[in-house]
Formats: structure tokens, C-alpha cells, sequence
């Protein structure tokens, strides 16, 4: 009786544990983007951000996993201006010139050969199969 009435306290524990590690790994995922996109986000887009960042964290502290859960998606809303930006971001950069970096070569044929499928004839020889014997 006793591992039962755990049991309840354990799967709650782990539940409000995963909540706050993917709250986390997204809080760092959306700093990160932050950092990257630089001054190109808005300060006002940027605030926000900030601020729901920081209303996930206090969120964190407690063991209410629907709140957790909800200031994680209230910081997912906010931070597609974040997404928005990083992707004009990179549309723009392939087009500003010539990319310095390996210049297609025999090398990029090479590894495109061993890529290609191959076809074969082939025979699966059994040593259990008594019919066939060398």
C-alpha cells in the first residue's frame, strides 16, 4: 500500500520535473535564437519575449505543471516574430554574394555515386537448409 500511495507522488513529481526540462530547453532555445537574430528584432518584440521568459521561470519555481505548461506556450506565441526574423534573416544571406567555402568539385560526384542505390543479383545460402549442400 505504501509503493501505491507513492507511486501517485512520483508520477506528479516526474510530471512537474519533464514539464520544467522542456520549459527550460526552450527558454534556452529562444535566448539562443535571440543572441543569433541580434538587433534585427524589434525592442518592442524583444520586451515581450523577455518578459514572458522571465513569467516562465517564476512558473518553474512551483510544482503547478498546467501553469508551466501554459507560460510555455504563452512564450511560444511571442517569440514567432522571433522565428519570423530569423527566417528573413536567412533568406537574405545567401543572396548578399559569393560564399566562401568548398567550390563543387570531384569530391561532391564522388559522394553522390555512393549515394546512388545499387542494384544486385544475389542468393541467400541457408547452412540449415538440408537441400543445399556443398
Amino acid at each position: 500500500k505504501d509503493a501505491e500511495t507513492h507511486a501517485a507522488e512520483d508520477r506528479k513529481h516526474r510530471e512537474v520535473i519533464d514539464a520544467r526540462n522542456k520549459a527550460d530547453g526552450f527558454i534556452y532555445s529562444v535566448e539562443k535564437s535571440m543572441r543569433e537574430a541580434g538587433d534585427k528584432v524589434p525592442q518592442a518584440d524583444r520586451k515581450a519575449i523577455e518578459e514572458k521568459i522571465a513569467a516562465l521561470k517564476e512558473k518553474m519555481k512551483g510544482e503547478d505543471v498546467a501553469a508551466i505548461n501554459k507560460a510555455q506556450e504563452e512564450l511560444q506565441q511571442v517569440s514567432y516574430k522571433l522565428s519570423e526574423v530569423l527566417y528573413k534573416q536567412q533568406q537574405a544571406g545567401p543572396q548578399a554574394g559569393p560564399q566562401p567555402g568548398p567550390q563543387p568539385g570531384p569530391q561532391q560526384g564522388e559522394a553522390q555515386k555512393e549515394a546512388e542505390d545499387v542494384q544486385a543479383d544475389y542468393e541467400v545460402i541457408d547452412d540449415e537448409d538440408p537441400q543445399h549442400t556443398s
